[in-house]
């Protein structure tokens, strides 16, 4: 599949099955034109962008003693993923001319969120709150959907809000341990492990792209 055909998939699709599809071969030698930014990224009904239904209140470590605010917490999590996936394939489909080994790169971090997706709904479901069950921000989406080139999309998605996840998935990982959920804290610890290796793509790229980067 090329790289293009699966990044259309994932941003403008409303069928779920569609934009977790992951290839296992791809192909970068079509890239075709530049795409403009969409006001949201395809989604079923009852997962719009810009839902109706109420947010939940932030959670916080002493929160989610109760088991229904752990569901509410992993379905958070989720959505930081499914935003994340969104925007990738919005990078790959804005900067076709973007170097072979960068769009490559995303491709590969992008299944990587698809993945910690299905892990955080799954662990999400097990705790009573199923997909798209409450309202959902969209921040993620608003502040770096808009960037105009590759390296202003590395240093706000790869630098900012996937190296704060190194510590957010961390603090979580604790936090779920200590009311005891093993598993939700074994998911959030391999989301750590995977965020290692997207936070330092987005280094040496942004290295790259912009000419050096200024701090160790």
């Amino acid at each position: 599949m090329e790289i293009r055909e699966f990044a259309e998939a994932v941003l403008y699709s409303s069928d779920m099955s569609l934009k977790l599809l992951a290839p296992s071969d791809i192909t970068d030698d079509r890239p075709g034109p530049a795409v403009g930014v969409p006001k949201a990224p395809g989604r079923p009904n009852f997962l719009a962008m810009r839902s109706t239904k109420p947010i939940p209140d932030a959670p916080t470590p002493g929160s989610i003693a109760d088991e229904r605010n752990r569901g509410l917490a992993l379905h958070s999590f989720a959505h930081h993923e499914l935003q994340a996936l969104e925007l990738m394939a919005l990078a790959l489909l804005r900067f076709p001319d973007a170097p072979k080994g960068f769009r490559r790169g995303l491709v590969k971090i992008l299944a990587d969120e698809q993945r910690h997706f299905r892990m955080y709904t799954e662990r999400a479901e097990h705790w009573g709150v199923g997909l798209g069950d409450v309202g959902t921000g969209h921040f993620f989406w608003n502040t770096v959907a808009p960037l105009g080139t590759p390296a202003d999309f590395l240093a706000a998605l790869s630098l900012t809000y996937e190296q704060a996840n190194l510590d957010f998935s961390s603090h979580w990982e604790d936090a779920f341990r200590l009311v005891g959920d093993v598993e939700s804290a074994d998911v959030l610890r391999e989301v750590y492990e995977d965020e290692i290796a997207h936070v330092r793509h987005g280094v040496a790229w942004f290295d790259r792209l912009a000419g050096g980067v200024e701090f160790e």
